[in-house]
């Protein structure tokens, strides 16, 4: 039978509970063949290795066990699991969820009905079991295990005097199917009014992505990109990608019947709180546009839900009158340029003025004619570590004229690959173009007339699904400073394959490159698909350090 779906588990030392977990996912209702485990070894200093090589000889269900050596965070662990798999569903399980027997079956079946579906436990598996005794336990998580066992004499004052860890509930248990056992140990974790709150959907859905169990698509984690790898510290790295999901059309419900326990463990477990450090991220990634972003900023909302989502509501309610007309969307362009595929593609704009670099941001651009590209370019020669300029004297660093530069890169894939980007460095501004689409930017200058117009501006790094074949990478940067002995127009950009590590494109390889020197128009090119395509053209006044929108144009293309 082919694999319908696997389990994402990593574990950093949380060996007794993962025997809990593994216990408990073989009592599945779901056919033992057709779902698959994959444990992802964050580095641990305990014996999980060797019992989770031990165990495999044993499993009843297929079991793949991988390793990043050293402790890599959550996100890297999650995506490392990923890689190993091979079911079309992806549930997420921390290694510490005991799960009941229809807990695999109740993924299967909402994904049944809904491809583009996220499926999580949250709220009603948000619920402790003291599964094991820590000595490592404050002094309040103590009272708490005490105040829930004493009424079932499963609590002994000896466990205060214990060095060891203590087992509570045993696999053993799991798989007799005790269940009433693991019910006693157990207790609630949200009141009534929270979990409400956490199942509504009207803003926010990602909020329900939460890993301690959740699903999604593979191909729709792949296309998101998968975890945000700088999130090394606990906190965030499931929301952020569960924001990525619901740009990409991901629908998020909440599973509406309890399917399983968390193992409660004590809170130093968890590692160094990042929430505020991942927060950081996520705003320098996404930006402060939307609403759902930038009010993490005024209402936590792992403390302060109700805060949060009743201002995205009010922000809503407020907004709903507001007809959104984007650049994109924009029926009086400045200039409609009609053409037929093929035909090269001539900009009818003005050349800027000696005071003025122009920047031209495509939604996608045309196929550039390759023959344009007859410079080399060198290293820099200032210190910057793996970027490139135009090798002409003196360029390659200071000195450089203000003005506008393309470059190019073709690398070519034998399978399709997830691939991870890096725009590192430009000075002052570049965008990255692949086959023909904006993935990445950075700079100062034109950022703010970019949003301002309409268009979405792409985050500094990311990953891609590629499929197999030819692809091809533009980048265009720009010099804009006044005082040319203080000029330079270099960039470093590193796109690599996500599984193996190789660099596909990098500024450190100087050979893969070539250039169109200082330009004032961009390089022709040709249209091989009939549609709209958009052009929005800016230029910095030198002296003022001030970029004016000159126009908007739209290419049909027939």
């Amino acid at each position: 039978m082919s694999i319908e779906a696997s389990v994402i588990i990593p574990a950093f030392n949380r060996v007794h509970q993962v025997k809990l977990t593994l216990a408990s996912l073989e009592n599945q209702t779901y056919p033992l063949d057709r779902f698959e485990v994959v444990i992802v070894n964050d580095g641990s200093s305990d014996e999980l290795e060797q019992f989770i090589k031990d165990y495999q000889a044993e499993s009843p269900f297929p079991l793949i066990y991988t390793s990043t050596k050293k402790q890599r965070g959550r996100a890297a662990t999650r995506n490392q699991g990923v890689k190993h798999s091979n079911g079309p569903i992806l549930i997420f399980c921390d290694s510490d969820f005991v799960v009941f027997p229809t807990f695999i079956e109740t993924f299967i079946n909402g994904h049944d009905s809904k491809e583009n579906v996220s499926l999580s436990v949250v709220p009603e598996s948000w619920i402790g079991a003291y599964t094991h005794y820590y000595p490592e336990f404050s002094s309040w998580e103590k009272d708490m295990m005490k105040t829930r066992l004493t009424p079932y004499e499963l609590w002994k004052n000896s466990f205060l005097r214990s060095s060891e860890i203590i087992s509570i509930v045993t696999p053993e248990d799991i798989r007799e199917r005790n269940y009433q056992k693991l019910r006693l140990v157990s207790d609630w974790l949200l009141h009534e009014e929270v979990k409400e709150e956490c199942k509504k959907t009207d803003v926010a859905p990602w909020m329900l992505f939460i890993t301690r169990g959740v699903s999604v698509g593979k191909k729709y984690f792949l296309r998101a990109g998968g975890f945000n790898e700088e999130f090394f510290h606990y906190g965030l790295e499931d929301w952020e990608l569960g924001y990525r999901l619901s740009k990409i059309g991901v629908e998020f419900r909440s599973i509406d019947n309890t399917v399983g326990y968390h193992q409660e463990h004590p809170i130093s477990f968890r590692g160094v709180d990042g929430n505020a450090e991942n927060l950081k991220k996520i705003f320098k990634r996404h930006g402060l546009s939307d609403p759902e972003i930038c009010m993490m900023a005024l209402h936590h909302p792992w403390k302060d839900i109700y805060g949060y989502k009743n201002s995205l509501r009010k922000i809503k309610e407020q907004t709903s009158h507001i007809i959104s007309k984007p650049l994109l969307a924009k029926k009086n362009h400045d200039q409609i340029i009609r053409l037929k595929t093929n035909e090269t593609l001539h900009l009818d704009t003005p050349n800027p003025a000696d005071n003025q670099v122009p920047f031209y941001y495509w939604d996608y651009h045309p196929t550039f004619e390759t023959d344009q590209f007859t410079k080399s370019v060198t290293h820099s020669h200032i210190g910057e570590t793996d970027c490139m300029w135009l090798n002409e004297i003196p360029y390659g660093g200071w000195g450089e004229p203000s003005g506008l530069i393309f470059y190019l890169s073709t690398f070519k894939l034998d399978k399709p690959t997830h691939i991870h980007f890096f725009l590192h460095f430009a000075d002052d501004a570049a965008i990255v173009y692949l086959d023909g689409k904006p993935i990445a930017y950075k700079g100062g200058y034109f950022e703010r007339g970019i949003v301002e117009n309409g268009y979405d501006l792409p985050p500094e790094n990311g990953t891609l699904f590629l499929e197999k074949g030819k692809h091809t990478v533009v980048i265009e940067a720009v010099n804009a400073y006044y005082d040319n002995s203080a000029n330079r127009a270099g960039v470093g950009f590193t796109l690599i394959d996500w599984t193996g590590g190789t660099k596909l494109v990098s500024t450190s390889n100087i050979n893969q490159w070539s250039s169109t020197g200082y330009v004032k128009l961009p390089p022709k090119g040709t249209y091989q698909t009939t549609g709209k395509y958009h052009v929005l053209l800016q230029s910095i006044f030198l002296d003022q350090n001030n970029v004016s929108v000159k126009k908007h144009l739209q290419i049909q293309v027939d």
